[in-house]
């Protein structure tokens, strides 16, 4: 992603597949310092908080 600075942000990847986590954290591992993970939207509230 060009123009936007994320590295000092936290990025929440809300996926119910293991698998498509997975190949988005490698996506954005040079994009962002700190990427959380949910495998659902119970569990990415939980995280919020």
């Amino acid at each position: 992603m060009r123009g936007i600075d994320l590295s000092k942000c936290t990025i929440l990847v809300v996926d119910d597949d293991e698998i498509n986590r997975t190949v988005i954290r490698h996506m954005l591992k040079g994009v962002s310092n700190s990427v959380a993970m949910a495998e659902n939207g119970s569990v990415a509230i939980a995280k919020t908080d």
